[in-house]
């Protein structure tokens, strides 16, 4: 049975009453993992728009919490020996239960599970004076200071955060120019004038805060490390650190947990606090930095991207993003509202700033921010930029207990020159690649498998991919020679020997059918110049034509060659076939492929005499005897039975001289001639008055087949 996966069963995060059933069930599954007996479960947080939840339940161990992570297995575990890292460590955070496996977590619908101790009372820290806020920052400072060190499992997936404010900072800045665009197309609902009116206003503090960080000690505070930092909470605040039965602040929910610098979540705790009282109260800020401060010590140059990253707009940004999603929604009165009581908040917070000594410089008009920000080095970084822009002189920042800010390195782009060149190192490398060998069980997915599969069947080992390049040609152009190569090359490509093809492989097109019946009729002493003469033979019935690229010795070899033999259970796959099968049926062991062309004319004009013939010899061939075609012989179309017939009268002792004798070859010499093809190209030319030119001008072969052809003519004229 399918496992069923935990997946978001809603889209509003908070007290949801009920979880799907299928997790409900699961959650019994998951308690029998561990040694306890559940009495009860008390369904307590969900997260229905991220598919998670938290339970109370009552065991014989006392209570405990049951909580589904939402995130990915490999997310969670560093979150979850994180957690164990902490207690070890005698952090006040929830110690968790191991299965009965030793496990700190067991694994079902896709998501990690854990068991926890419940810890009560708890209870909020009081937010109506400045002592429950220095509770919670010391009660925070003491968390990232026992976080330094943590390394996260083999396993688990690297949470961090630490080098990502300048990509973190442009994301907030480029989401201004939508916020502008939404706001202009929804024009007439009643906040989006007001937020038009304050965008100019948010965007400028975002891009002056970013200019500043790249000109911060930002990049030697992260060079040293993600375990030299240690980890943040990330969503740290009143509701999750709490005061403990001790009186102490106690951390919970730490599944969010990622390496980075411990003033976030430091900065998030005092923005959202200021915005609360709706006002920046210096006096607050200066106690709940020197609560922090005792607990967890913060250097100069970390209280410099502190107040850095107080100056962003982050407030605004976090409730105004979500226009975005729904603007008929987010463009309400209440909004309007909302947006006015920021603006207020954020006329009290510049002033707070200078007096804690914060210096955020003005970017120039024509600066750009860094598009890329990266490790060059584990130990160094730098900020990239596509569109290269000198960076204005530095600015000297005179602070009574902070050092100057450092401009950051930036690395220039690389030469184009310098970035083709591995690029034709490639294709160098690619060109000169072997050819591939396709097995011989691959499946056949398109023409060119086909063909090259073949092609791979072909291969002998001493024929390589001239071999290979040679069938094609031949396979497609038996007769004509390709124009787009030398002479020499053509001689080469004839000579090849024929590829072979096994018996058992699969006959996959009309190409695979003509090359299986070419090697079920191969002898093994013959090759491809005897291939050749037989394709010749069969398509043009010309059996003792010449081929100009032949010695008189070669023809004479080719025409005393036996003529192949076709299996009885070869399988006919094609027209050809039957007619290759019938042939060989009627065949006598002393006939040769010049008999099978008589006959055909024979049956079509048996009466007729050639005119090439002397009466001797037309005599002759009429009193042949006619060879006896089998009873049982399949006859399968007209032309068969007519063949059969003629067979049947043929005489054994007829030659190739009848076939090389009749009209026939005289009318199709012209068609199939390489000689003549050329020369249907020319013009019609006065041959009287040519004159070729000398032998040096041009190559010995092309001045001959000039001869050739101008001999040829003047002779045809003269007849």
């Amino acid at each position: 049975m399918e496992q069923w996966l935990i997946q978001p069963w809603g889209d509003v995060e908070g007290d949801v009453p009920t979880v799907p059933p299928e997790l409900e069930a699961m959650t019994h599954e998951v308690v029998k993992e561990y040694d306890m007996t559940v009495s009860d479960m008390l369904l307590i947080t969900t997260k229905p728009d991220k598919g998670g939840a938290i339970w109370k339940i009552q065991t014989d161990h006392g209570p405990r919490s049951l909580k589904v992570l939402h995130r990915t297995p490999q997310r969670s575990l560093y979150s979850i020996y994180a957690q164990q890292y902490l207690k070890e460590k005698g952090a006040r955070v929830p110690g968790l239960i191991p299965s009965i496996t030793g496990q700190l977590s067991v694994e079902h619908g896709g998501k990690m599970w854990i068991v926890t101790d419940w810890i009560e009372p708890l209870t909020p820290a009081a937010k109506i004076d400045l002592t429950g806020a220095e509770q919670l920052c010391y009660g925070l400072g003491e968390f990232h200071k026992m976080s330094q060190g943590y390394v996260p499992p083999r396993g688990a997936e690297n949470a961090s955060r630490l080098y990502r404010y300048p990509m973190s900072y442009f994301k907030i800045l480029t989401k201004f120019d939508w916020f502008r665009h939404i706001s202009i197309l929804y024009s007439d609902l009643p906040a989006s004038q007001k937020l038009h009116s304050l965008l100019d206003k948010y965007e400028m503090q975002a891009r002056n805060a970013l200019y500043t960080l790249e000109q911060s000690p930002y990049k030697e505070l992260v060079q040293r490390g993600e375990t030299a930092w240690g980890f943040a909470h990330q969503d740290y605040g009143w509701s999750n650190g709490q005061v403990g039965p001790d009186g102490q602040i106690w951390i919970i929910d730490l599944d969010g947990v990622a390496y980075d610098l411990p003033i976030r979540d430091l900065r998030k705790l005092m923005t959202s606090t200021m915005e609360d009282m709706g006002g920046w109260d210096l006096a607050w800020i200066r106690g709940m930095i020197d609560a922090y401060h005792q607990a967890n010590p913060i250097e100069p140059e970390l209280m410099q991207v502190l107040l850095i990253d107080m100056a962003m707009p982050n407030e605004f940004y976090k409730h105004v993003k979500e226009v975005v999603y729904e603007p008929e929604l987010f463009f309400s009165a209440e909004t309007e509202a909302m947006l006015e009581r920021m603006e207020a908040t954020d006329a009290t917070k510049w002033p707070a700033l200078a007096e804690l000594g914060a210096h955020i410089l003005e970017a120039p008009a024509d600066w750009q921010p860094s598009l890329n920000f990266h490790l060059i080095q584990p130990s160094k970084l730098s900020f990239d930029m596509e569109t290269v822009l000198p960076l204005p002189e530095r600015e000297t920042i005179t602070t009574d207990n902070q050092p100057d800010f450092d401009p950051l390195q930036v690395a220039q782009p690389e030469a184009d020159v310098a970035e083709a060149q591995p690029v034709l190192e490639q294709r160098e490398i690619v060109t000169t690649q072997p050819e591939p060998t396709v097995p011989e069980n691959a499946p056949l997915t398109s023409h060119s498998d086909e063909k090259t599969v073949q092609t791979n069947r072909s291969k002998d080992t001493g024929a390589e991919r001239t071999h290979k390049e040679a069938s094609k040609q031949k396979e497609s152009r038996a007769e004509q020679g390709d124009t787009r190569q030398l002479p020499v090359q053509r001689e080469i490509v004839k000579n090849q020997p024929e590829p072979i093809v096994q018996e058992s492989a699969p006959i996959t097109s009309r190409r695979d059918e003509k090359t299986v019946k070419s090697n079920r009729s191969e002898d093994t002493g013959t090759e491809r110049t005897r291939k050749e003469v037989n394709k010749r033979k069969a398509k043009t019935s010309r059996p003792e034509q010449a081929n100009s690229h032949q010695t008189p010795e070669q023809r004479e070899i080719v025409k005393n060659q036996p003529e192949p033999t076709v299996p009885e259970n070869a399988p006919i796959t094609s027209r050809r076939d039957e007619k290759t099968v019938k042939t060989n049926r009627s065949k006598d062991t002393d006939t040769e492929h010049t008999r099978k062309e008589a006959s055909k004319r024979k049956a079509s004009r048996p009466e007729q005499a050639n005119s090439h013939q002397t009466p001797e010899e037309r005599e002759i061939v009429k009193n042949q005897p006619e060879p006896t075609v089998p009873e049982n012989a399949p006859t399968t179309s007209r032309r068969d039975e007519k063949t059969v017939k003629t067979n049947r009268s043929k005489d054994t002792g007829s030659e190739h001289t009848r076939k090389e004798e009749s009209k026939r070859k005289a009318s199709q010499a012209d068609q199939h001639d390489p000689l003549n093809r050329i020369k249907s190209s020319l013009p019609s030319l006065d041959l009287s008055n040519l004159s070729l030119p000398q032998p040096g001008q041009l190559s010995p072969y092309t001045h001959e087949l000039l001869n050739k052809i101008v001999n040829k003519r003047k002779g045809r004229e003269n007849k």
